[in-house]
């Protein structure tokens, strides 16, 4: 193109000649230092793929994407792979070679590969967190969040599948256990096992547990108890990039940093605060059986006060999902927060065009965003031109059966057999009717709450009607989920627990369905209600 072919192409003013270095010839530029442009010297048509790293030097070949020069190179601290020549005020893309393998045989592939760490393994298939692999200081590692994992010698960190990484996430993760957020900061205030046994940790304040206290055993208030009467800060890291050790001067102590003010949301938040559980008057009923009497509120425990979730956190989470719907190119304004026991529900506002579907589709990647085991969205919400995107909160409440039981809301339910079912997203108490539901079935994952909603249902039926009226034919193939309600006044027979005496409770249940159809063809009524009308 008539263009001088000495000028250096990456400074553009300096002009390229041979030079000699400790590994032999090479093209360099004259504006060194200045311009660190460097060239391994070459013979026109020469085929580099036998090249060695007898020079120091070994290209492999160019990048698929860029087209960039990829070569294995021997420094002062072992071989790396390098990604172009240096370029001014800008340091080519370099990766240490992990333990195991070698440069003579690398492979173009591994090489870019290597170059692309770290890189994403899948996402875990509990949590949906993301899960990566790459290279650091230690050698070849695993992560999922704030958890590392060191690979084997075994584990290749180009080609590790999820399952083995899913492996080391949970052998890493078993010794480390997250008790809660700290009350001065919101951050995690965790217990880990150490090389001197378990310690707590808040940030870089650590305090070892008392002898023969176990991590298990240790709750937030203790943890935070510890930390504040036996802290200490932990050493900075010896080569830390940046990091500068500074001593105070003698006899004065080293200056507290300012706290820094809070950032202000960048959109106004209009959090509607959870309804207050009214309690009623009367909330044991009379019972028309007088060999019965309803057990007394007492039984049940009281509600635990416990930390709301604060402000910050919503503000925090509305920020982060409408970042996330701008990613996603879904222009949305932020509506009503509707706080609640369990799960927040964001409420947005789609603009002119956007169709509700779109947002319906990025559940998943709401959750990964957000960092949340899961995201409900509600798309639109009955009655209303929004869209409600549920996540679970940081600090659930929990909700009591006593609560429940004490509200107005359950005195004045008209409900035939009413069951206490929770709260909603408002916090008003749920409850239903189980004459409605003659083919109830309850479903979940393990560790859901199944056994709970059970004894739920039965802790209501205890507390709304006597034996006289409810009578109850319990089955229990596992033999230890339902044996305890044996004692129950309101059992009509013992819990059976032998299969083979199923068939036997269900043709009785059949016999008395079958004769109570006919009590009610002859007085003409459809059930229970109008024949007791």
């Amino acid at each position: 193109d008539g263009s001088d072919p000495r000028v250096c192409p990456a400074c553009g003013k300096g002009r390229l000649g041979l030079r000699l270095g400790r590994f032999g010839s090479f093209i360099g530029c004259a504006n060194y230092p200045e311009c660190k442009y460097t060239r391994k010297l070459a013979i026109e048509g020469e085929d580099t793929a036998g090249d060695t790293l007898r020079d120091g030097v070994r290209v492999l070949g160019t990048h698929p994407d860029t087209g960039e020069e990829i070569a294995v190179k021997r420094g002062p601290y072992g071989l790396y792979v390098q990604l172009g020549e240096p370029k001014e005020k800008e340091k080519p893309r370099r990766t240490s070679l992990p333990k195991g393998m070698d440069g003579e045989t690398m492979t173009l592939d591994q090489a870019v590969g290597l170059l692309s760490l770290p890189r994403v393994v899948g996402l875990h298939p509990e949590t949906g967190e993301k899960i990566e692999a790459g290279l650091g200081r230690f050698g070849p590692y695993v992560k999922m969040g704030a958890i590392f994992g060191s690979l084997d010698k075994d584990d290749d960190v180009l080609t590790v599948g999820l399952n083995r990484a899913v492996d080391v996430i949970a052998r890493k993760a078993a010794s480390i256990r997250q008790i809660g957020p700290h009350p001065a900061d919101r951050e995690p205030v965790l217990v880990r096992k150490g090389r001197f046994g378990p310690y707590a940790q808040h940030g870089q304040t650590v305090a070892n547990l008392p002898r023969g206290v176990l991590m298990e055993e240790i709750d937030l208030g203790q943890a935070i108890a510890l930390l504040a009467e036996k802290g200490k800060q932990l050493k900075p890291k010896a080569g830390a990039r940046g990091a500068k050790a500074r001593a105070a001067p003698k006899g004065k102590a080293p200056a507290e940093p300012k706290a820094k003010p809070a950032p202000k949301p960048k959109f106004e938040l209009n959090i509607v605060k959870p309804e207050e559980t009214k309690k009623a008057k009367v909330t044991v009923p009379q019972s028309s059986d007088e060999n019965y009497k309803f057990p007394p509120l007492s039984l049940l425990k009281e509600r635990v006060p416990v930390a709301e979730n604060s402000e910050e956190e919503h503000s925090r989470n509305a920020e982060n999902l409408m970042r996330i719907l701008g990613e996603f190119g879904v222009e949305v304004t932020l509506g009503d927060i509707h706080v609640g026991p369990v799960i927040t529900c964001y409420e947005v506002v789609p603009a002119a065009g956007v169709r509700v579907e779109k947002i319906a589709g990025l559940d998943k990647n709401i959750a990964l965003g957000m960092r949340a085991q899961s995201v409900r969205i509600l798309a639109p919400i009955p009655g209303k031109a929004a869209v409600g995107v549920e996540v679970p909160n940081q600090n659930p409440t929990p909700v009591g059966m006593r609560e429940i039981l004490e509200s107005e809301d359950w005195g004045s339910a008209k409900a035939e057999l009413p069951i206490a079912l929770g709260k909603d997203v408002s916090g008003k108490p749920l409850i239903s009717d189980l004459t409605k539901m003659p083919h109830l079935l309850i479903a979940g994952a393990t560790g859901s709450g199944k056994s709970v909603c059970i004894n739920s249902i039965v802790c209501s039926i205890l507390y709304s009607a006597s034996p006289k009226n409810v009578r109850m034919i319990m089955v229990d193939p596992k033999v230890v989920e339902l044996k305890s309600f044996n004692s129950l006044p309101h059992m009509l027979i013992p819990v059976v627990t032998e299969p083979k005496k199923v068939p036997a409770a269900l043709k009785w249940l059949l016999g008395e369905m079958e004769q109570r159809y006919q009590v009610f063809a002859k007085v003409n009524v459809r059930n229970i209600v109008g024949f007791n009308s």
